[in-house]
């Protein structure tokens, strides 16, 4: 009998603290919504805008975040940036939502010698996703926080606009394709945040706010 109650206790223990092992990864694809558009150069009217490949300031650059359970165990899933470059494909995903919304974008290849007339760069200073797996759903939250800078070649003079947004969803059955689609929302509010906080003005780019 003790031998059998052993087993059991063991057997709870496990599904209380649930997986503690390194944990499938799901891939998050980003650019994500826009994907189809992400190479087509914009054509929209106004200056020329070149995006450099962002850089990857966070502290922890391994992974996006995890799945954990209630009693803060890792609970079956990693996230991670499809391919693995964060910031070369969060600039990617900006460059695809700012010339759907018009902007005359030049894509600006790492190592590439365009010269547009407004250059575009950044820091992605936090990017995570975390699921928190309760009795019955999942609390999924996505934080995305980065700073453009901005290269006027008109007279050299520089601008910078922050970008915060986050977003949090309750599931009751954890499907990897909430998470893509919330990375989605994230993002575009991120993105949306640019083009109101900014215009243009002849070849130059202007922060009405920040």
């Amino acid at each position: 009998m003790p031998g059998k109650i052993a087993v059991v206790n063991t057997v709870l223990l496990a599904l209380l603290l649930g997986c503690s092992g390194e944990g499938d990864v799901v891939s998050i694809a980003v650019p994500g919504k826009h994907r189809e558009i992400a190479q087509k150069p914009g054509t929209g009217d106004g200056p020329s805008i070149g995006i450099y490949p962002f850089k990857d300031v966070r502290r922890d650059k391994s992974q996006l975040g995890s799945r954990i359970g209630r009693f803060g165990a890792l609970d079956g899933y990693v996230f991670e940036v499809e391919g693995g470059r964060v910031g070369p494909s969060i600039a990617e995903a900006m460059e695809e939502y700012v010339a759907a919304k018009g902007w005359h974008v030049v894509h600006m290849p790492e190592g590439g010698d365009n010269q547009p007339d407004i250059v575009l760069e950044g820091e992605v200073r936090q990017f995570y996703v975390e699921g928190l797996n309760n009795w019955f759903t999942t609390t999924i939250r996505c934080q995305v926080n980065v700073l453009v800078s901005g290269h006027q070649g008109s007279d050299g003079s520089r601008i910078e606009v922050p970008l915060a947004a986050e977003r949090m969803r309750e599931v009751r059955w954890f499907d990897p394709l909430e998470v893509q689609a919330l990375v989605n929302e994230v993002l575009e509010d991120a993105y949306g945040q640019l083009v109101a906080a900014t215009r243009f003005e002849g070849k130059q780019m202007v922060v009405t706010r920040r």
